[in-house]
């Protein structure tokens, strides 16, 4: 009896019969090698089964990828992929390369496309649903990327950047007031010298699509084990000066939920972007995947934030910066297709 062992690509990496273990290696672009020495002289295997569990035509020096006859030495398909997977990456132009250049991260199980499914409100990685063709019946076909999740509920990777002026009134003088290139500028205010500082706040918002990858969670449709874990909503606040103090906090709107997280500045401070006249505050909100289940319709993002210098007489007004994100969902038939995702009615 044959046990086989499998690397994080799905890849024959050892096979054990008895006492007797048989390793096997495969350079980044699926070429046999050895194990000793990762040279490409004396490779000895049992199987014709390799690279990503592909077929191996070794005589020729071919990998089988079903769809289409992979080269492991050139890095390239023989013939030319029927679709454009994604049309926003000027990888995807060249119809012969295998899996955008970048086969460390990605596989290509039937020679053509590699994609998602969503099935019993679940969104799945499939490696062998290639098409709207082969859909499930009952799903609805969504696009290529995994942004696109993104698209299916009505959201932008990055939203409209918020600017807003705040002032108040202290006796206290500016502390230190810098202009865009880190300068002070001349003649601020003494201490006890009423003054109206004055900041400009900035706001904007990202979003991603979180995907895990764990090999123990591998299958024989999923030989990465990849997961869609839920979507992450970034808010990003800044100041000019710090001639005001702001705190505030992140809230997210969805369905009939409510999350919220407090504005915090980096813990490293050399992480802070911009020069130290600008004080950065960030936030991140994740909605877990078993949130959107139920098709989640999402309300708006919002960023509230005042400030709390004690030396302020009069304090300046709040700040409240909102993103709309109840625009109506693309359907599905926009997008060229790589991945794609399922949602049962």
């Amino acid at each position: 009896m044959h046990y086989t062992l499998k690397d994080h690509q799905g890849s024959l990496a050892a096979v054990v019969r008895g006492n007797t273990v048989e390793r096997l290696s495969y350079d980044p672009w699926g070429r046999r090698r050895n194990t000793s020495d990762f040279g490409y002289d004396n490779v000895n295997y049992t199987f014709d089964r390799g690279y990503t569990l592909h077929e191996h035509y070794d005589d020729f020096d071919l990998i089988n990828m079903n769809g289409r006859l992979y080269d492991p030495i050139l890095g390239r398909m023989l013939s030319p992929d029927v679709v454009i997977q994604d049309e926003q990456s000027s990888q995807a132009y060249n119809r012969y390369s295998y899996c955008f250049n970048n086969p460390l991260r990605f596989t290509d199980p039937s020679g053509y496309v590699v994609d998602w499914y969503e099935k019993n409100g679940v969104i799945i990685w499939d490696d062998y649903v290639t098409s709207e063709a082969n859909t499930p019946e009952g799903g609805t076909y969504i696009g290529p990327n995994d942004k696109d999740i993104l698209k299916y509920y009505g959201l932008h990777e990055k939203y409209d950047k918020i600017s807003m002026t705040r002032s108040g009134f202290s006796l206290n003088g500016i502390r230190e007031k810098f202009d865009h290139n880190g300068n002070i500028y001349p003649n601020q205010s003494p201490w006890l010298f009423p003054t109206i500082p004055t900041d400009q706040v900035e706001g904007y918002l990202t979003t991603s699509v979180k995907v895990n990858f764990n090999t123990d969670e591998a299958s024989g449709t999923n030989k990465q084990g990849k997961t869609f874990e839920g979507i992450t909503f970034n808010f990003h606040f800044s100041q000019s000066s710090r001639s005001m103090d702001f705190k505030g906090v992140a809230r997210l709107l969805y369905a009939s939920q409510i999350q919220e997280n407090y504005l915090k500045a980096p813990k490293d401070s050399e992480s802070r972007i911009g020069t130290k006249g600008y004080e950065y505050l960030t936030s991140s909100i994740i909605v877990p995947a078993k949130d959107l289940l139920n098709e989640s319709n999402f309300i708006k993002a919002t960023i509230s934030a005042a400030s709390v210098d004690r030396n302020m007489l009069i304090q300046s007004h709040p700040v409240e910066m909102i993103w709309d994100l109840s625009k109506p969902k693309h359907t599905p038939k926009q997008f060229t297709f790589k991945y794609y995702f399922l949602y049962e009615e």
